[in-house]
């Protein structure tokens, strides 16, 4: 899985864990840690769903940046698609959302690895 991540994530940080069971005795499989900090401000404000939207569209109508809210409460998610063009993995800038966004690109190459990833579709 890191180095599927890796190959289409070049920023990502990924970092040897050391997994014992607790006799001591070492797991026989290995794992990582991944890390990304990658945020793009692709979260589509007029087509996603979430609570304080009609107070987050009057501010961005007054001119106010995005960069000056936080959005929580996703219920459905709609990404601008220029913004994400080239990216395979990230997270959303200003959203509250503990699961990062995955190109289809990503997605397929983890289901030919037939990684054990959940995935859920978004609005496109």
């Amino acid at each position: 899985m890191g180095t599927l991540l890796k190959y289409y994530q070049s920023d990502l940080q990924t970092t040897p864990a050391e997994t014992r069971y607790l006799s001591g005795k070492s797991t026989e499989k290995r794992y990582v840690l991944v890390h990304m900090d990658r945020r793009l401000p692709c979260f589509d404000y007029r087509r996603s769903e979430y609570a304080g939207k009609l107070l987050a569209l009057q501010r961005l109508e007054r001119g106010e940046s995005p960069d000056n809210f936080l959005v929580k409460g996703v219920q459905s998610i709609a990404i601008d698609e220029e913004c994400a063009e080239k990216a395979n993995l990230f997270f959303l800038r200003n959203v509250v959302l503990i699961d990062p966004i995955v190109s289809e690109t990503l997605e397929s190459a983890m289901r030919d690895k037939k990684l054990n990833v959940q995935l859920e579709a978004i609005a496109a």
